[in-house]
């Protein structure tokens, strides 16, 4: 389930899909081993953004009046009057932290390993 949002649906589909698929294409191979690649599938493919939402929801509890006013001028000045769909979330994050030098430090905590190497 989507931390931020509650949803869970598009991640159940996935899952399933890539169940059926890893099955599919190891049917004659071990069950430990298809279960490992089914694992390895998953978290290379919804693992990461999982952990990335539950991590920003963990940041955004933290965060202060200040810090949220930041946030909603820079999503008012990038994105109002655009259509909300197909968006990047973790990019639009890192974004609005280099927007605003002070979240830095706030968002550096809940950022993936990868993502605080470039912070």
């Amino acid at each position: 389930t989507n931390a931020i949002s509650g949803a869970g649906i598009d991640a159940a589909l996935l899952s399933g899909k890539l169940a059926a698929t890893t099955i599919a294409e190891m049917k004659t191979r071990a069950y430990k081993t298809i279960l490992t690649e089914y694992n390895r599938r998953w978290n290379k493919t919804l693992g990461r953004y999982l952990d990335f939402y539950s991590r920003l929801r963990k940041g955004i509890i933290k965060l202060g009046d200040d810090e949220f006013e930041d946030i909603a001028r820079f999503v008012e000045q990038n994105f109002a009057g655009k259509t909300w769909h197909d968006m990047d979330i973790p990019k639009i994050a890192l974004n609005i932290a280099f927007s605003q030098p002070r979240l830095l430090k706030t968002i550096r905590h809940f950022l993936p390993k990868w993502a605080k190497s470039i912070i």
